[in-house]
């Protein structure tokens, strides 16, 4: 796995994949989230406009090479390209993100891959509110405890990162940005 900016991993991997017609077997992005407890997992719809909660995984656990089997058994489930990470900062990443990203590549599951990192300052407002809301949702329906909230949101922070990434990427597209 090896690391692209985020405009270069848009211009030499996702554009092509923005812009075909051809919906037959489309290439999408896995979301990734770092926490001191969990990993959080979404993936973008077939359109990548829109990104969705996948799971997430508890890093108390499960060993790296499980969570690399696991994300592994993603990218053919869900034809996946590439990776957008979440960080604190992208220059330099933060250490618990990078630490991860480390021993996910030395397992050498995910070769030819490339990932990119996106701020989580830069993450998607719409993306964090609709999680909001979602989340007061499911406590309610669940008749689960108001701090369980903050349970649910860090386990989706990966859509916030992975659908500001979207909502940029389809915006150059749209601009015809190169």
């Amino acid at each position: 796995m090896e690391y692209m900016k985020p405009v270069n991993f848009y211009k030499e991997i996702f554009k092509e994949i923005l812009i075909k017609s051809d919906y037959l077997k489309p290439g999408r992005l896995l979301g990734l989230d770092v926490s001191d407890k969990y990993v959080s997992l979404a993936v973008s719809d077939w359109k990548n406009k829109t990104a969705v909660p996948l799971r997430a995984l508890d890093r108390q656990e499960i060993n790296m090479s499980s969570m690399a089997d696991m994300i592994q058994s993603l990218i053919s489930e869900y034809n996946l390209v590439g990776f957008v990470v979440g960080t604190k900062h992208a220059k330099p990443m933060d250490v618990q993100t990078r630490t991860f990203i480390d021993d996910l590549c030395k397992t050498g599951k995910f070769q030819g891959l490339m990932y990119t990192v996106w701020e989580l300052d830069l993450a998607s407002k719409n993306a964090e509110f609709v999680l909001e809301q979602f989340s007061k949702f499911i406590l309610e329906i669940l008749d689960q405890p108001p701090d369980m909230s903050k349970t649910i949101m860090e386990q989706c922070y990966s859509v916030g990162v992975l659908q500001g990434y979207l909502d940029a990427t389809n915006k150059m597209v749209k601009e015809d940005w190169d």
